[in-house]
Order: C-alpha cells, then structure tokens, then sequence
C-alpha cells in the first residue's frame, strides 16, 4: 500500500537542464494522479536563489491519465531573464519551484554546461576553455571547485560533481 501525503496530481521527480545558448532552462517534471481529475495546472517559476528575484516562469495544463496511478511528464522550456551564468568564480544559482494543485517541488541549480572537447581535448565551461586540475582515480574535494574522478586508463571521466557556496 502506498500513503501520498501530498494533494493531486503529486510530483514524483523534477529535472531541470540549462540551455546556456538559448539562456533557458528545460524542465521535466514527472507528475503521479492518484485519482481521475481531468485537467491540473501546473506552475513552473525560476528566481534569483539570493535576492529572490524573479528570472522566468510558465504555466501548463495537463490532463491526467485515463487510468489512476498512470504518470504524465511536463516538459517546458522556461526563458531565464538577464540570465548569469555558474562559475566557480561566481557561483550563481537558481530557485526552481514546480506548484501543482496539490503539491510542491522545490530546488537549485546553475545555469553552466561542463563537457570535455574531443577534438581539443580542452575541458569546457559555458562555452571557454577552463583549466581543469585532473587527479587519477582520486577525488578533490573544496567548496566552489569542481570536482572529477578520472579513469586509471587515461580515457574519460567517470563523474562530474559540482559544488556551489551556497
């Protein structure tokens, strides 16, 4: 037996993912409807996490599934206002705050890309070189710095963390 302790529709999961070229974010949410209710708003709204100030929001509509404990997926693209980028020089976060009729999400995030050039071998954020310190098979751990875990045969990294001061 399952006890949902939150209204209708509830939210099971939230990704966010940064489109630093575009300056918007792309949100999915994962939504569960416990009973049949027909149409449900969503609200999505994105603020400065330090003076609150609002940056982008949208509102959907969804229509909840023919079968109850069916899920449905909200999948939006919110335009971030004067958008900032994350850097561990300036790590500028984000409120990401997903409303439904009977439930809440809330949660940070930066809006930064990480990824390694394969034709440069140049490790990228938001788009410029960034000196990147790779220890084999160990972990650096500081507050504002990123952190990789790097693969004994030389080829790839096995993860990418980041920490912001918060």
């Amino acid at each position: 037996m399952e006890i949902i302790l939150s209204g209708v529709p509830d939210i099971l999961s939230v990704q966010a993912a940064p489109d630093i070229i575009s300056k918007q974010v792309r949100i999915q949410a994962k939504l569960g409807h416990t009973v049949k209710k027909g149409k449900s708003k969503v609200s999505i709204s994105v603020s400065e996490a330090k003076s609150g100030k609002p940056a982008g929001s949208i509102t959907e509509w969804v229509v909840s599934p023919d079968r109850e404990g069916d899920e449905t997926i909200v999948d939006v693209k919110v335009p971030v206002q004067n958008c900032r980028f994350w850097s561990p020089e300036d790590p500028f976060l984000y409120n990401l705050k997903v409303t439904t009729d009977g439930d809440e999400y809330q949660t940070r995030f930066g809006m930064r890309e990480f990824r390694l050039d394969t034709v440069t071998a140049l490790t990228m954020l938001n788009g410029l070189s960034f000196l990147a310190v790779i220890i084999d098979q160990h972990i650096v751990e500081q507050p504002g710095v990123l952190m990789f875990v790097h693969h004994s045969d030389g080829e790839a990294f096995d993860a990418v963390v980041e920490h912001a001061r918060l």
